[in-house]
């Protein structure tokens, strides 16, 4: 160590040559013993070296003996020292991974303070944060019996002795203990750490506080990356199904072995095996053991913990009676002696949960509390508090509380225990003695649970104020704490009262029972009722529906929800009327909330309600313009439970927030429809939900970073090289950029895509960013990827393509990480996003060199591409700015029109040349459109007010494009001209119907032909199913259509087909509504098949048009047509 002391280590070595990542525990326990060479060898076999180390003066390590202090933050670093030194060494990759439980979990909590920077992962079992609590002062009772036995583990037993000496000295917790308290610098823990927990064991509750302080308010590489699993099990040994007197059933059993292989192979070797994608938090509901059919018994998932739960109070009752009746006598109490010489006994080292509790309940100086039959099963899922109102004769001693259920055949299983020492009861910082015969409030926790009490069980509390050996007594006096039992001591005549003024209770976790859907259904419509009244103010009214159009969504289209899925449906349902009452109420708390929160927006493109999550810092001023970064989420698929799963992640009610970030930035999370790489409506949704986000925060415009991971850093790739314009900076992290290399990765469940028609081939232009590469010269991109990365070759295929743009793309690489976000190289994409976000957006870049193959996507700062030569054909404008306002503008490739626009045209001069042709605008021109005819370029004047012709931005297809902005569905209820056509135009519409609900998360908007309004045509692209006969808004529009339509036939193209079989399918601009498209008998042109596989098939497979076979739905021909709107060629 770093002050020359050695510690006795045990090295594990994989067979071959390595360097492998390292496996440390610290422990004081003997680590000679058989099981444990054992475990740690099989730990070695999977390819880890394995580091097993006693603590300093334990044992045969060196030094003197001070417990955990020579592992944390203080002269002495004996766990960093020893992390570090494993990462030197040949054998070692530099990753270190700690495991352990108890005393090894205490130890791991230590080091992870101290942040050594080799420390990758934590996985600890049945652990705590602070000693005083939860260690050496249980419930502020002394143990000195439990730790004189300490002197067998350390080197030289007066080691032991003297720091039992020093911890008697500080009788409070003072600035003693407070160096032994890991929970005062949760902020400095900064790594992923896998939890453990038991429900037997009173260190549950420093498992779930670790998993809590880390989750919430660790360090950024903390911060939600925790996960937290609790079982029904004892502190310590297997994790199995047979525990105490009882047997679950088999599924209770834990893996724990393989799931720490699993753990840290994804963390140290980089796998990407799924274990960062597991739940957050996964918990064991206790039923009852051995009765069949009973309720619980079952594994959960949360997104966080602790699960929303209404807590109940039990009050005790005058003749050991338990119900949720407030007692109403005048004066009601029991007594109970505590009698230090003659204690109560309770015969264990350990909690003694999951037994027969009825032998300590029958000691004379027990009491006992138990409900009623219960006429339905009870569940209990959180935190058990006890509220007690007591007198004693001394100015000490102990209350003991504990929880059991009582089976029909009489037994009493343990479930929960807890004590007070009454001289802590106001905090353990002080000592505050009795005064005898005055009521006194002692309250306190006694612990965590999930357990359902079944119909026919009772729920019982024991008090009592000994339980020897298990509890040292109290000597009653009031004297201070000794390591001997004292010469001196008193009998306390102690009572707990339950009358009306002096209601003692204990305050219970209980879960409501899960609604059935048809009770959901139920809620969510009258919900939805109320919401209508609500609508004059969009956001807030999309801030509560979301909740409920969630469950609506889950309820339509989950065809399995398990008991946790319906519990956490019912939670959502109540945020949506917390959420409406307080918008009937005038109320909007979550407006000013900080730290996460969900919000939502009404769509323009169908009127959904769409969420998106925010993490608001706790520095935001909304009276200073902040930062906004857009952080597009990874692949998942589109389920019924997408919006609830979703919405959970950011979702911690409307209060105040404990976990608000300390960051420069808002986070904007927006869902993006689920699964479609950010394509389409999914597009749309991005840039509503900034919109969203501005019009409720003060963003500053000009600080927009657009970022995500997996499918977020092919959307980021995908929206901000074709919006170059918009964002200060890019941030992708790992994503694909093309379709054909993509599909080729090695994976089996992809779908490889080779040569396609000509019609789809072209179509990939538009989607595949890697076309686009040379505007990363105008925004620019730091990427990331893991060196072993499934995917890695999507980041070198767009390198390639900024090469040969001549561009060098920054991409920040982690050699050993697979696809996952290693926090030290994200730590730097981030540092980089910062240098450039805090310069802003340059609206005047002198120099502007735009690529774009569909005008679609035609914006670079002050430039507008307004007409191509040929569509998803590349074209390029290069644009320079003079310092006397002039504009240069080398001769555009496959560009035919184009604008200059403010602020780059300042009116400080006139004169812009295009090709080296020189042209001189009138007067002072803020906007310039050209145009080129006959191999000249022309001057058409401003953009405001002039009409363009032809394919022109927004109105350039493909048919797929329609459904970006607000459309239509138009159904024929006429007697249709061909009844197989108006059959397949039918099945088009339903299909479609039922592909939107499902996967773009809208009612589609539908309406019959007869209904349209003049509104409904000048604001949506019409969506037109039938045939003349059937749909009059078709017959109005066909003469103005590059189509011949019959009874007989249909002519497109030049080539005819009978109107009995074949239909037309096609889009164009929509000639009653200037800027709208029309379409005929199409939805997306991908179908079902793609929308349920892989997002990066979800691309156009019919172009512009289409003559399509109606009895098999197959089209025949398929295209384009030309820059005017026509049939090429014609």
């Amino acid at each position: 160590m770093r002050d020359g002391t050695g510690l006795s280590t045990y090295l594990y070595f994989p067979k071959g040559d390595g360097p492998w990542p390292v496996l440390y525990e610290q422990r004081y326990a003997n680590l000679r013993a058989a099981g444990s060479r054992q475990a740690f060898a099989r730990l070695a076999e999977k390819g880890y070296v394995v580091a097993a180390q006693n603590f300093r003066g334990a044992q045969l390590s060196e030094g003197t003996w001070v417990g955990y202090r020579a592992l944390g933050w203080g002269e002495q670093k004996d766990g960093y020292d020893t992390v570090e030194w494993l990462a030197r060494q040949a054998w070692s990759t530099g990753k270190i991974g700690t495991m352990g439980g108890s005393q090894a979990g205490f130890a791991q909590n230590f080091l992870a303070v101290t942040r050594p920077p080799h420390l990758v992962a934590q996985y600890m079992t049945d652990t705590g944060l602070s000693l005083f609590q939860e260690g050496y002062r249980i419930g502020g009772t002394t143990r000195p019996e439990r730790f004189k036995q300490m002197d067998a583990v350390c080197k030289n037993p007066q080691d032991n002795r003297r720091l039992l000496a020093d911890w008697f000295a500080h009788p409070t917790y003072d600035d003693y203990w407070r160096q032994e308290d890991c929970s005062l610098h949760i902020d400095q823990m900064n790594v992923p750490c896998f939890t453990l927990g038991s429900w037997y064991d009173f260190m549950c509750v420093g498992s779930v506080d670790s998993f809590v302080g880390r989750q919430h308010q660790g360090g950024p590489n903390s911060k939600g990356r925790q996960q937290l699993l609790i079982g029904p099990w004892a502190h310590g040994g297997a994790k199995d199904n047979r525990v105490g007197e009882l047997t679950y059933p088999a599924h209770a059993t834990f893996a724990l072995e393989n799931h720490l292989i699993r753990w840290f192979d994804h963390h140290l070797k980089g796998l990407d095996n799924g274990a960062n994608r597991d739940a957050p938090v996964r918990y064991y509901v206790m039923g009852a053991a051995g009765e069949a059919e009973a309720p619980g018994n079952e594994w959960r998932t949360a997104a966080d913990w602790p699960v929303p739960a209404r807590e109940t109070s039990l009050y005790l009752q005058p003749g050991g009676k338990l119900s949720e009746a407030v007692p109403t006598g005048e004066r009601s109490l029991t007594g109970f002696r505590a009698d230090p010489l003659h204690p109560n006994q309770i015969p264990a080292a350990g909690f003694p949960g999951a037994k027969d509790a009825r032998a300590f309940e029958k000691q004379s100086e027990v009491r006992t509390f138990t409900t009623e039959l219960l006429a339905h099963p009870v569940e209990w899922t959180g935190k058990v508090k006890a509220e007690l109102f007591v007198t004693a004769t001394a100015r000490d001693t102990d209350f003991i509380v504990r929880v059991s259920d009582v089976y029909p055949d009489g037994r009493s299983i343990l479930l929960m225990d807890y004590i007070r020492r009454a001289r802590y009861r106001e905090g353990y910082d002080r000592e505050v003695f009795l005064e005898p015969g005055k009521v006194h409030k002692v309250a306190f926790d006694v612990g965590w649970i999930s357990q359902v009490f079944n119909k026919g069980h009772r729920i019982r509390v024991t008090l009592a104020s000994t339980g020897a050996p298990f509890y040292e007594p109290n000597p009653n006096t009031g004297a201070p704490l000794a390591l001997e039992f004292p010469a001196k001591s008193v009998v306390s005549d102690n009572a707990v009262h339950h009358d009306h003024a002096f209601a003692s209770r204990l305050v219970a976790p209980v879960i409501l029972p899960a609604m059935g859907r048809g009770m959901l259904e139920k809620n969510t419509q009258e919900i939805a009722d109320r919401l209508t009244q609500r609508q004059s103010r969009p956001d807030l009214f999309a801030d509560a529906a979301v909740f409920s159009k969630g469950v609506s969504w889950a309820v339509r289209h989950e065809e399995n929800l398990s008991t946790a899925d319906l519990a956490l449906l019912g939670k959502h349902l109540e945020r949506a009327r917390e959420r409406l009452s307080a918008l009937e109420g005038g109320k909007y708390p979550w407006e000013k909330r900080k730290g996460k929160l969900v919000r939502g927006f009404v769509s323009a493109v169908d009127g959904s309600v769409q969420p998106y999550g925010l993490i608001i810092p706790l520095g935001y001023d909304p009276g200073k313009p902040a930062r906004l970064d857009v952080v597009l989420h990874g692949s998942s698929k589109a389920v019924g439970l997408s919006e609830v799963r979703f919405i959970s992640r950011f979702d911690e009610g409307d209060g105040e927030s404990k976990s608000a970030p300390d960051a420069n930035h808002i986070e904007l999370h927006p869902l993006g429809r689920v699964e479609n790489c950010y394509r389409w409506a999914g597009e749309t949704d991005v840039f509503e939900a900034i919109e969203a986000a501005c019009r409720n925060y003060n963003i500053d415009r000009d600080r927009i970073v657009l970022r995500g991971m997996s499918m977020g850093a092919s959307g980021t790739w995908h929206l901000g090289l074709k919006h170059p314009g918009t964002f200060v900076a890019l941030g992708p992290y790992c994503g694909y950029v093309d379709t054909h290399e993509f599909s080729r990765t090695p994976i089996p469940s992809f779908i490889r895509v080779d040569k396609l028609p000509d019609h789809q081939e072209k179509a990939l232009h538009m989607l595949d960013s890697v076309d686009y590469a040379a505007n990363a010269g105008v925004v620019p991109a730091i990427g990331c990827i893991g060196g072993k990365d499934v995917f890695f070759q999507a980041h070198e295929i767009m390198g390639k393509a900024m090469a040969r743009e001549g561009l060098a793309m920054v991409n920040l690489i982690s050699p050993e990480t697979g696809h996952v976000i290693d926090p030290v190289t994200h730590q730097e994409q981030m540092r980089r996003i910062g240098e450039r976000a805090a310069k802003g957006l340059d609206h005047t870049p002198k120099q502007i060199r735009f690529v774009t193959w569909t005008l679609k996507y035609g914006r670079c700062h002050w430039i507008r591409v307004l007409g191509l030569g040929e569509h998803y054909a590349r074209a390029e404008i290069v644009a320079k700015l003079h310092e006397d306002g002039s504009v240069d503008v080398a001769e555009p490739v496959n560009i035919t029109r184009f604008a200059l626009m403010a602020p780059a045209l300042s009116g400080l001069s006139s004169r812009v040349r295009i090709g080296g042709q020189e042209m001189v605008l009138p007067g002072k021109s803020r906007e310039a459109v050209f145009a080129k005819q006959e191999g000249k370029w022309f001057h058409l004047g401003g953009l405001s007010g002039l009409t363009l012709e032809g394919k022109r931005p927004d109105l350039q297809g493909p048919i797929d494009d329609a459904f970006t902005r607000p459309f239509l569905c138009v159904r024929g209820t006429g007697k249709p001209w061909n009844p197989l056509v108006q059959s397949f135009a039918e099945e088009q519409l339903r299909q479609f119907e039922r592909d939107w609900e499902r996967y773009f998360r809208g009612h589609l908007p539908v309406k019959n032909d007869t209904d349209v309004t003049a509104d409904d045509v000048c604001r949506c692209n019409l969506i037109l199913f039938g045939d003349p006969g059937s749909n009059p808004w078709i017959a109005r529009v066909l003469p103005r259509l590059p189509l011949t339509w019959t009874k007989d036939s249909l002519s497109l193209g030049g080539q005819s087909h009978a109107s009995a079989d074949f239909a037309p399918v096609l889009i164009q601009p929509n000639p009653l509504a200037p800027g709208r498209y029309v379409v005929l008998n199409s939805g997306h042109t991908f179908s079902e098949k793609e929308l349920a596989s892989l997002n990066y098939l979800q691309f156009p497979r019919l172009g512009d048009w289409a003559v399509v076979q109606v009895r098999t739905g197959a089209p025949v021909r398929a295209g384009y047509f030309d820059e005017s709107w026509g049939m090429a060629g014609r």
